[in-house]
């Protein structure tokens, strides 16, 4: 019922622990030393929000855009992946003890009406 997937945007797996409506769930296992490169998750007619956990950052993460809300405190990001650039950048030396990073992200889809 429940397997790894390759991601969207390069060599990382995606684990889906639900996708309901609009609703989904996934544990993101990204290696150490991988690049995820500048993206945007759109769907097509809706708006798209997500709340990100990272649960060890073993990879340098981020974030940006100008005049997007989102919500940064630490390990826990909200903020619209249709809108807003993101990307993992592999860091030499950053990770000594070679663990993947791991990310639980919970998103949801809104009509754009």
């Amino acid at each position: 019922m429940f397997c790894w997937k390759k991601g969207r945007q390069g060599n990382y797996s995606v684990l889906t622990l639900f996708s309901i409506w609009f609703f989904d769930f996934h544990i993101i296992k990204i290696p150490d030393g991988v690049d995820v490169p500048w993206h945007t998750d759109s769907v097509a007619g809706k708006r798209h929000f997500r709340i990100n956990f990272h649960i060890n950052e073993n990879q340098r993460i981020r974030y940006m855009g100008e005049n997007l809300k989102s919500y940064l405190s630490g390990r826990i990001v909200y903020f619209r992946p249709d809108l807003r650039l993101h990307m993992v950048k592999k860091h030499g030396g950053y990770n000594s003890n070679k663990r993947p990073t791991i990310i639980l992200s919970f998103g949801w889809v809104r009509s754009i009406a």
